[in-house]
């Protein structure tokens, strides 16, 4: 019988085949934290873009009827409005400006849900129900809130006003955690406004290791919105 079977692994042997099976582990584990860290920044990407696309899709959804209004708007639903038992009509039952930029907004005649960030704007959209049969007033007050629904989340957000006459407070999308607004176009010798430039920057809903400053992924979107109605910009 061969010795080696028969008298099993020196120590040396031992030692070498315990160091090659550490190696092959240690190199194992390795690559699995690193697919690991690929897969969740492809997530995280993955997630940052589906939710930019779908808050820019809802802000154009807005947009395109800004400013349609016709001569029954005056005597159109809602005739009053309300904000948390205060009356807002002077803000929100008018029909011009259709479309009104606040830059670096603070506050708004409606109490923001947690507040405002710091430093971010807020867009004002007038128009009728585009597809009520009836007439009916539509505003939206569209701003960056410091708190969502999302524990530790910013949040795209706006006041709507309801057929009621109520404003009420509508999450759109967490992880939006600025919004800067730009007039990229106006009629030649004129205030109205052709077209907006739109810019979101949205923030990742967990940290990633080896991320710089706060650990938290984010992108920027930007867009350039052409509007078919005319109306005066109003900024503020």
């Amino acid at each position: 019988m061969n010795n080696a079977i028969r008298n099993g692994f020196t120590l040396t042997e031992l030692l070498v085949a315990m160091t090659l099976s550490v190696g092959i582990t240690a190199g194992g584990l390795k690559l699995f934290t690193l697919n690991l860290h690929n897969w969740q920044t492809v997530e995280a990407l993955a997630s940052l873009e589906e939710r930019a696309a779908f808050a820019l899709r809802a802000i154009e959804d807005d947009l395109l009827p800004a400013g349609l209004m016709f001569p029954a708007v005056a005597t159109a639903d809602p005739l009053s409005a309300s904000c948390r038992g205060q009356d807002v009509g002077d803000w929100a039952l008018i029909e011009e400006p259709a479309v009104e930029l606040y830059d670096n907004v603070t506050q708004l005649p409606c109490p923001a849900y947690s507040g405002i960030v710091a430093g971010s704007d807020a867009l004002i959209i007038r128009h009728l129900h585009p597809v009520s049969p009836t007439p009916v007033k539509q505003m939206h007050a569209w701003y960056v809130d410091t708190r969502s629904s999302q524990s530790g989340q910013p949040s795209l957000r706006r006041h709507a006003l309801l057929p009621n006459g109520r404003m009420q407070n509508q999450e759109i999308i967490p992880g939006v955690e600025d919004m800067q607004i730009v007039v990229s176009q106006t009629d030649a010798g004129s205030r109205n406004i052709q077209a907006l430039h739109i810019t979101l920057t949205l923030r990742a809903e967990i940290r990633e290791a080896g991320l710089p400053g706060d650990g938290f992924r984010r992108i920027s979107v930007r867009r350039l919105f052409y509007l078919r109605n005319a109306f005066n910009q109003h900024a503020i």
